[in-house]
């Protein structure tokens, strides 16, 4: 089985609310598209009012010491997924992370019982 979360901005909060009712019961591909980090960009460098954007959107925090923009959110995806994966239990592998030019990032995970 296949689900891809093709948000505008943050899949997040679409992300809590089907695995609030979809229950992991054999392996399922799982297709992210994140268009939030490009609008991000100007708010970067203040880091208080990009934590602050972060976490309104759902995002957990993680260091940003020495970290492209592409490495905080690709962490940030990774505990939010393990997260979720710890709530409703089941495993996860990330198979995909890439980006494209306007600082869009693709994810895919497997999710298994």
């Amino acid at each position: 089985d296949l689900v891809d979360f093709d948000a505008f901005s943050s899949p997040l909060p679409v992300m809590i609310k089907f695995f609030e009712k979809y229950k992991i019961k054999k392996q399922l591909l799982v297709g992210l598209t994140d268009g939030f980090p490009a609008s991000t960009n100007r708010i970067m460098p203040d880091k208080k009012l990009f934590e602050a954007h972060l976490m309104k959107h759902g995002y957990p925090l993680v260091s940003r010491k020495g970290k492209t923009q592409r490495k905080i959110f690709e962490n940030s995806m990774d505990l939010f997924i393990g997260k979720l994966a710890k709530k409703h239990n089941f495993k996860y592998e990330k198979i995909l992370v890439t980006q494209n030019a306007k600082w869009t990032i693709y994810f895919a995970y497997r999710f298994f019982p």
